[in-house]
C-alpha cells in the first residue's frame, strides 16, 4: 500500500536515512457561521439602510495543556534527529541556542509554547522531500494522544496540541498493537488555526484476564514520497481482573516473608507492584516510555523465584527497574547490565545522575538517544540511573546504592564512577569530596563545582573531569584554562574541557563517549595516592 518505517520513541532508533525520525500530529475543524442582519422597514418611513452581512469568526479553539509526556517526546525527537544526522556546525549552533531558549520557557511554566517551539525546531532538522510532506510532518508533530483506560469503555483520543498555519486535507493512519496489525484511518480536513480531536474505542483490545501492554502508532502518508514518519505511544490496557491480579500478587509476596535474605528484593518487588497498579500517568516516564510493560511481564517470574527462596535480581542482565531501598523509601532507579559484562570478572559501576526536569530514565532514553546505554555495552560496565533529587541532600544514599548493587552484581568496588549533568553534576561534584575514597572518578557535564584551592589536611578528592559547552548560557562564563591551571598549581586531580557549538542539554549525548573513555582510563581507586597536601 505504501512504505511504512516504524519509529518507536521507547526503543532504539531504526536506521533511517532522514533526520526526521520522530514527530507527531494532526488537526480537525470548526465551521464558521455567517449571520446577516435583515433590513427593517416601517410604513410611511423611508427604509433604514441595509446592514451589510457580517461574518462571525469561528470560536477560538481550546487546546489541551501539554503533559510531561508531550514535553519528553518533543525533546526526544530533537535529540534523536541530531544523533542520527548531526547538522553542520552553523546549524548545530543555532539549534542548541534555540533549544536552550525553549528550556527556559519550560522552567518558566510556559509548557504550551515550549512544545510548539520544539516541534518547529524539529521541522528545521527534517529533510522533507516536498512541501506537502513538510506540512504533513508538521501536522504529525502537533498531535498528542490522551488515554481514558478506566471504566467499562476505555478509549484513546487524538488531540492537536497547538494550531497550524496551513490547512490540512489528508488521512491519519494508525494501528493499535504490534507492528503489522490492522491499519485504520481517520480523515483529516482541518482549516488553519483549528484543532483536531477524535476518539478511538479500545474495548475490543481488552484481555478478559490479563493487563495488556499496547502501543498506538500513527502517521500521515504523503503519496509519491519515499519516506514516511511514524509516531508511537505506549500504554497498558487493564483487564477486568486487574484488581484481583494485583491482590493475588500481593498475597504471593507476603508468603515469602519467611524466606531469609530477601528483604531488599521483597521491597523492590513491592515497588514494582505499586508501579504496575497505577493508572496511566502522563507525568511518569515509566508509563509513557513503556518501561512499566517490562515490569508487568517480569512480575510473575519475580514472585516464582522468591517462593523458592531465590533473589530475582541476582545477576539480572539487561534493563531492570529496581529502586534503591533506603529508610523505608523506594528511590526510583534503573540498572542496565550488558550480558557480556558478566564474562569479564568484576566490572565497573557507572552511576548516572540526571539534570533538573529530568528523571531516572534520561540517560537510558535521551541524552543522545540513550548513548550512555551504548557506552556501557561497549565498555562492559554496569549502568545505574537513579533519581537525582535525593542525592542532593543525602550523600549516604551513594553508599546504600553501591552496597545493594554489589550484593547482586560482580561490581569492582575500586572502579566505581559517578557522572552527572547540570543538577546531577552538582550532586556528583559533592560526592567527589564526600566519597573521594570510594570513587575512581567523577564526570561533571555542564555543571558542578570544581575546586581551585589546595585540599585541606586530611581531605581528598576523587579524580574529576569537567566538560562544558561553549554555548551553554548557564556556564559560558567559566574559564576552563583557569580551572586547569589551578589544578596543576595545587596538584588537584581535575581536568576541564569544552565542546564547541553545543548548549546546556544537547551536549550530553556527544560528551558521553569521551566521558566513558576517560573513566575507563582511570586507575582503580585502591591504587591511587591521596590528593591532600
Amino acid at each position: 500500500m505504501f512504505r511504512r518505517l516504524y519509529s518507536n520513541l521507547v526503543h532504539q532508533l531504526h536506521r533511517f536515512t532522514s533526520r526526521a525520525q520522530f514527530a507527531a500530529a494532526v488537526v480537525l475543524t470548526l465551521v464558521c457561521s455567517v449571520a446577516a442582519a435583515q433590513p427593517i422597514t416601517q410604513p410611511q418611513v423611508p427604509p433604514a439602510p441595509s446592514t451589510p452581512p457580517t461574518s462571525v469568526p469561528p470560536a477560538k479553539p481550546t487546546f489541551p495543556a501539554p503533559t510531561r509526556e508531550d514535553l519528553a517526546i518533543a525533546y526526544q525527537r530533537i535529540d534523536a534527529m541530531i544523533k542520527v544526522n548531526p547538522p553542520p556546525p552553523e546549524q548545530l549552533a543555532q539549534v542548541n541556542k534555540t533549544f536552550d531558549a525553549v528550556t527556559l520557557s519550560f522552567f518558566a511554566g510556559r509548557f504550551a509554547s515550549a512544545v510548539q517551539e520544539l516541534a518547529q525546531l524539529a521541522g528545521t532538522l527534517s529533510s522533507a522531500e516536498n512541501q506537502t510532506q513538510a506540512q504533513a510532518w508538521q501536522t504529525l508533530r502537533s498531535l498528542t494522544v490522551r488515554f481514558d483506560l478506566t471504566g467499562p469503555n476505555p478509549s484513546l483520543t487524538f488531540h492537536s496540541l497547538f494550531p497550524l498555519p496551513h490547512d490540512i486535507n489528508a488521512k491519519l493512519f494508525y494501528e493499535i498493537g504490534s507492528m503489522g496489525s490492522e491499519l485504520h484511518q481517520i480523515p483529516l480536513n482541518v482549516p488553519a488555526g483549528q484543532k483536531f480531536e477524535s476518539s478511538i474505542p479500545l474495548s475490543k483490545y481488552v484481555h478478559p484476564h490479563l493487563d495488556r501492554p499496547l502501543s498506538v502508532t500513527f502517521t500521515i502518508p504523503t503519496p509519491g514520497s519515499s519516506l514516511e514518519l511514524w509516531e508511537s505511544r505506549q500504554f497498558i490496557l487493564p483487564s477486568p481482573e486487574h484488581a484481583a491480579n494485583i491482590a493475588e500478587w500481593q498475597g504471593q509476596l507476603a508468603d515469602t516473608a519467611d524466606k531469609p535474605g530477601l528483604d531488599i528484593a521483597r521491597s523492590i518487588v513491592q515497588a514494582r507492584l505499586a508501579l504496575v497498579d497505577q493508572p496511566h500517568n502522563t507525568q511518569n516516564s515509566a508509563h509513557f516510555l513503556g518501561f512499566r510493560a517490562g515490569v508487568l511481564a517480569e512480575l510473575p517470574g519475580n514472585l516464582k523465584l522468591m517462593r523458592y527462596g531465590m533473589n530475582p535480581f541476582k545477576n539480572h542482565d539487561g534493563l531492570v527497574f529496581r529502586p534503591i531501598i533506603a529508610e523505608g523509601a523506594a528511590i526510583p532507579m534503573y540498572v542496565y547490565a550488558p550480558p557480556q559484562s558478566f564474562n569479564r570478572g568484576p566490572v565497573p559501576l557507572i552511576i548516572a545522575l540526571h539534570g533538573a526536569g529530568g528523571d531516572e530514565a534520561m540517560f537510558l532514553s535521551a541524552y543522545g538517544n540513550g548513548e550512555a546505554k551504548r557506552q556501557a555495552e561497549d565498555h562492559g560496565c554496569i549502568l545505574a540511573c537513579p533519581s537525582t533529587t535525593a542525592f542532593m541532600t543525602s550523600p549516604a544514599l551513594f553508599d546504600t546504592l553501591v552496597n545493594q548493587l554489589a550484593a547482586d552484581y560482580p561490581i569492582d568496588r575500586s572502579r566505581v564512577f559517578v557522572i552527572g549533568h547540570s543538577m546531577g553534576a552538582a550532586a556528583a561534584s559533592g560526592l567527589a569530596r564526600t566519597r573521594a575514597t570510594s570513587l575512581a572518578g567523577v564526570v561533571c557535564l555542564a555543571g558542578g563545582r570544581m575546586p581551585t584551592k589546595p585540599m585541606n589536611a586530611g581531605e581528598s578528592l576523587a579524580p574529576m573531569l569537567a566538560i562544558y559547552a561553549t554555548l551553554d548560557p548557564l556556564t559560558d562564563k567559566i574559564d576552563i584554562n583557569r580551572i586547569n591551571e589551578a589544578a596543576k598549581t595545587n596538584a588537584l586531580p581535575i581536568e576541564a574541557r569544552e565542546m564547541q557549538n553545543w548548549g546546556h542539554t544537547l551536549m550530553v549525548g556527544p560528551a558521553l563517549p569521551q566521558a566513558f573513555e576517560w573513566m575507563m582510563e582511570q586507575k582503580p581507586r585502591a591504587q591511587m595516592p591521596p590528593t591532600a597536601k
